[in-house]
């Protein structure tokens, strides 16, 4: 069937109406497409204790002391909305608190240091990280024998430690901790996470590890309003 003139003219109207929507859509998409999508749903972090357990490995010091044995126990953030990236994201220390001599926690440092990252210096050096999967860091160590002491040690693992936290975070007797973490990137913040870290002051074998040190979230949690 022939077309019109006047058909033949909205016809054509509507295919090169369909066209530059698209291409204009194509053009904001490009310009404003992450905007967008920060908009619709920013990252949702959250930070959590990887495992109570714990790892054992051998550690070699810079110092070329031979190896030490230690276990090492590590914090995991994950983004429940993987699809949108958060970007520049580092696991801080927030607040360190130690058992009084009655049993009160009270708080002995507070500021905003971050940890080092899981295998930082061997897979990736960078401070910060891009958080789609899950990324981990390392909290504290408990390693079997210091060079010089000879006595085993637990030791938190901030990337810096200014004074006075450099006197806080190596301890070599028994202790009851509790560290205040929260994951923060460019775009969102995890809520806060409370770890307790008890240490008997002993090394332990293996197959008591637990009993010699016990690692812990004692996150508050909300009360439900009804």
């Amino acid at each position: 069937m022939e077309l019109t003139p006047n058909q033949q003219f909205w016809w054509n109207w509507g295919a090169q109406a369909v066209i530059g929507a698209s291409t204009f859509a194509a053009v904001i998409i490009a310009l404003f497409g992450d905007w967008l999508k920060y908009k619709i749903g920013r990252p949702d972090l959250r930070l959590s204790l990887l495992s109570g357990v714990g790892e054992e490995t051998e550690v070699t010091f810079a110092d070329g002391t031979k190896p030490v044995s230690a276990r090492w126990y590590h914090v995991s953030v994950s983004n429940r909305r993987r699809w949108t990236n958060a970007t520049e994201v580092q696991i801080f220390l927030l607040r360190l608190e130690e058992r009084d001599a009655i049993g009160d926690f009270k708080t002995t440092w507070t500021g905003s240091i971050p940890l080092k990252w899981r295998h930082m210096s061997s897979i990736n050096p960078d401070p910060t990280r891009v958080v789609g999967y899950a990324a981990e860091a390392d909290l504290v160590a408990l390693f079997r024998e210091d060079p010089t002491t000879k006595r085993p040690y637990l030791q938190l693992q901030p990337l810096i430690a200014p004074s006075p936290l450099d006197q806080l975070v190596k301890r070599e007797h028994k202790c009851r901790l509790r560290v205040v973490l929260q994951a923060k990137s460019r775009q969102a913040d995890s809520p806060p996470v409370t770890i307790e870290i008890g240490w008997s002051g002993t090394w332990g074998e293996k197959a008591n590890a637990q009993l010699n040190l016990g690692v812990r979230d004692v996150t508050p949690q909300e009360i439900p309003i009804y």
